[in-house]
């Protein structure tokens, strides 16, 4: 106010007032100031909410920047009420120097709306079961070809989950946040489920079927098998790999085989030479993959096959092996049934998520050559060779003989540590680590880096920055 009337004396003649300085002036209780004075109060209030919330958006987005590398950045989620203070409601209030419910809220909605547009931001409608607002939403989307994605919540009003979803079809809304999740358990008892839960999974699985159809015609869906065990994928055939039923791995009719999320691919086998694959029956003809409970991933034509895991099956116990799939790398691994690593499906680990143990190794590089292992006397190698067995080109060591007895292992810590324990003892590390409350937020490290050349391991932030190298 005082930056718009300058002198106390201008305000003083526009309120019928007579402060004599601006620090004499307060914010007026309801029903004392109407008119003029009324009214900057209220356009004051309504400034202060938008540059609140415009501060909000620009501090997250520094963290998100500074945090995340700029290919994974997640997007930024907006609520918006669908309404805003009508100019019936305002002049009203300006009448009597109060206001009703919805002035005292100030809702918002084409600022806010405008700001997402600016911002890159998604948004979210705050009650789903509301249709009237939802629908003014998505005519000012529209109007202004914006294209936002909305999200629905369906706020205090229950609901059913699959009424919800269906809202969320019919309405081209982007997801759903069911955000009564105290309805999905018995109040007396949080592990007995209401009848919620169940219906809360057939709407997720509906969902997910439906942001899945621009897949191929004749896909067919398997259950959800995150720790999948005798696993066989034919062509045109795809599973969830997760329990919300959102993550996929599918044989394509190219043969390839494609780990995604919702409509994000996370992770191929990206063939260079592609087999000429027709529907078949497994082991006899076409193309298909099969993971079993020996540790074994490999995809076949026939009974010829024509790509594997390349540690698959051959290290550890591998009777009771699990496959396992993620959003973040590595998205694919092959565990034995101590949760060892036999097989991964990248050298980039994020933090909390590389363990290996001797004589384990991980094979990398672009001739799928080089070998990343703990040996016996408890140094981490890079070795080179046709195969494991044979691998005696010497590409980089940590140095470090132990008398491991076994007990040596190598893993990222989920603190960004990078370590080398024997018995639960480290007796090398990066001296990267941070406080692991923090670290869940503010990881340090995000991951872990293998290479084939110099540096051979390096530890990397969120944003993409070196931390450390060897």
């Amino acid at each position: 106010m005082q930056k718009h009337y300058g002198d106390i004396s201008q305000a003083n003649k526009a309120w019928k007032t007579n402060y004599t300085n601006w620090s004499a002036v307060s914010v007026p209780k309801p029903g004392t100031r109407p008119g003029p004075m009324w009214k900057d109060v209220l356009q004051w209030y309504r400034n202060s909410k938008r540059d609140f919330v415009v501060w909000q958006v620009e501090h997250y987005q520094k963290l998100v920047n500074q945090f995340y590398p700029a290919n994974s950045r997640p997007r930024l989620i907006i609520l918006v009420p669908g309404y805003e203070v009508t100019e019936t409601e305002w002049n009203e209030a300006v009448r009597t120097g109060a206001g009703d419910d919805t002035v005292m809220k100030m809702p918002d909605n084409a600022f806010l709306m405008d700001l997402a547009f600016q911002k890159g931001l998604d948004i979210q409608y705050t009650s789903l079961q509301d249709m009237p607002f939802l629908e003014n939403i998505q005519k000012y989307n529209s109007a202004m070809n914006y294209n936002l994605r909305v999200w629905g919540e369906n706020a205090a009003n229950l609901g059913s989950p699959l009424a919800l979803a269906n809202d969320v079809l019919s309405n081209n809304v982007y997801g759903m946040d069911y955000v009564n999740s105290f309805t999905l358990f018995q109040t007396d008892d949080t592990t007995t489920p209401t009848p919620y839960l169940n219906e809360l999974v057939l709407a997720n699985h509906g969902l997910a079927r439906a942001w899945l159809g621009a897949a191929p015609t004749g896909f067919r869906f398997s259950p959800p098998d995150q720790n999948a065990v005798n696993l066989i994928l034919t062509l045109g055939h795809c599973i969830y790999s997760d329990s919300s039923q959102t993550r996929t791995l599918c044989m394509q009719e190219d043969g390839n085989i494609v780990l995604s999320q919702g409509a994000t691919q996370l992770w191929s086998t990206n063939l260079q030479v592609k087999p000429n694959c027709v529907t078949g029956v497994p082991w006899i003809s076409g193309c298909f993959a099969v993971f079993d409970s020996n540790g074994i991933f490999w995809a076949y034509n026939g009974s010829v096959p024509y790509w594997g895991a390349p540690n698959s099956g051959q290290l550890g116990d591998p009777k009771g092996s699990v496959f396992q799939t993620s959003m973040t790398e590595p998205y694919l691994q092959v565990l034995d049934s101590s949760g060892d690593l036999l097989w991964s499906s990248s050298t980039n680990f994020s933090y909390g998520r590389f363990r290996l143990k001797q004589n384990q190794f991980i094979r990398f590089g672009p001739n799928a050559d080089h070998y990343l292992t703990l040996s016996s006397t408890g140094s981490l190698l890079i070795l080179q060779g046709s195969s494991f067995a044979s691998a005696n080109n010497l590409i980089w060591s940590s140095n470090t003989p132990q008398n491991c007895t076994g007990q040596c292992e190598a893993k990222l810590q989920l603190d960004g540590n990078l370590v080398l324990e024997n018995g639960g003892i480290s007796y090398w590390g990066s001296g990267t680590s941070t406080n692991e409350e923090i670290a869940h937020h503010f990881p340090l490290v995000d991951h872990l880096d293998v290479s084939t050349s110099a540096p051979n391991l390096s530890l990397i932030s969120a944003n993409g920055a070196v931390v450390w190298t060897h």
